[in-house]
């Protein structure tokens, strides 16, 4: 017996024990969020390939995998990323993607890489803005709130046409989300309204077409090569005003000296008529226009070239890619949704070289 007043070493020791179990099972239950994300809901043929992996191998329900890991999901198939209890990202059918971390300033940020098909988000209204984004060719996705739905599909090139990537932003009527791309950014997209971008695979040339609703892009000027945020507050940014089917066309050449870029912007209405023209170089406040001198000419070489495209495509064009399911549902982890999402307005894309290259006269 120990003398009194003194507790007995042996409780003293089962107690520590028990305390340093408890200390280990709340690290292990926080750690699937903190360190590593878990596949859950899957079906049909899933696969993962670790970062210290050769190969991919067969997706294990409910398994944690460690950031760097990437999935790919086949014919009929899906399966849910699961960052928290209420935010995940769904991958449906045929669609490919890398899930990484960043973390910078205490903020670690779960970044899903779409490399093809469709993505599903929900993410809590509660949930720390940028907890989980979202990256495409055409932009990463961030401020991401609810139910979103992200689609990209490649063509291949042709004799006609030099190869392409669009990429689909919809956003549900409970959803929000914000995209930055290069020389632009659509600050809100939400309720139900939805945006297309589509560009050449040397970045050359992209245009942004709204598929429904009417939002705001915000174009850089030159001012900055990066425009600081808030984008909203930034007075520098151009502000173009998007309705359905209109469309913002940006194209891109190297400079011959300085290696300087140079980017011409035309916004057309949802007739396809030009409505405004600038152009600046990228980092040069002192090297900018604004000119509404070609919108006419432009309008009409771009009705040409995509009509052309169109005429093209119609006589059997070979072209290739790949569509995401319109499965839109989580299985155990959806939420309500207040509405389809909107149709595809069907608005075609396309420019030629003629063009651009009468939008960079604005420098000279």
């Amino acid at each position: 017996m120990p003398p009194s007043g003194i507790e007995n070493p042996n409780k003293m020791k089962k107690t520590t024990l028990l305390a340093m179990a408890a200390m280990v099972a709340a690290v292990s239950l926080a750690e699937p969020y903190t360190r590593l994300f878990r596949v859950v809901n899957t079906q049909g043929d899933c696969r993962v390939r670790r970062p210290d992996a050769e190969a991919f191998e067969p997706v294990q329900r409910n398994k944690a995998y460690p950031f760097g890991t990437k999935i790919e999901c086949g014919e009929d198939s899906s399966a849910v990323l699961l960052f928290s209890e209420t935010d995940a990202v769904r991958m449906l059918a045929d669609t490919r993607a890398v899930v990484t971390i960043e973390s910078e300033e205490g903020k670690d940020t779960r970044v899903v890489t779409l490399v093809r098909g469709t993505l599903l988000t929900r993410v809590g209204a509660g949930t720390t803005e940028d907890f989980v984004v979202i990256d495409t060719p055409a932009g990463r996705v961030r401020a991401i709130t609810g139910n979103c739905k992200i689609s990209m599909e490649r063509t291949r090139g042709s004799r006609h046409e030099p190869a392409t990537v669009d990429v689909e932003f919809r956003a549900e009527p409970a959803g929000k989300m914000k995209i930055v791309g290069r020389q632009f950014i659509i600050p809100v997209l939400k309720n139900g309204f939805g945006a297309r971008v589509s560009s050449y695979e040397d970045d050359s040339y992209t245009v942004v077409t709204d598929l429904l609703g009417d939002y705001g892009i915000f174009v850089n000027t030159g001012l900055d090569a990066d425009p600081p945020e808030p984008y909203e507050e930034n007075q520098s940014l151009n502000r173009i005003k998007m309705s359905t089917k209109a469309a913002l066309r940006i194209w891109r050449q190297k400079a011959e000296v300085g290696d300087t870029t140079v980017v011409a912007v035309l916004a057309t209405n949802s007739a396809g008529k030009g409505r405004e023209s600038f152009a600046f170089a990228v980092g040069k406040a002192d090297i900018a226009a604004r000119s509404n001198v070609f919108i006419e000419t432009l309008t009409n070489d771009l009705a040409a070239a995509e009509q052309s495209k169109a005429d093209y495509t119609q006589d059997g064009a070979a072209q290739d890619g790949s569509q995401g399911s319109s499965d839109d549902d989580f299985g155990d982890f959806s939420l309500p949704a207040d509405g389809a999402a909107p149709a595809d307005s069907g608005d075609s894309t396309g420019g030629d070289s003629t063009s651009g290259d009468a939008l960079f006269d604005f420098l000279i």
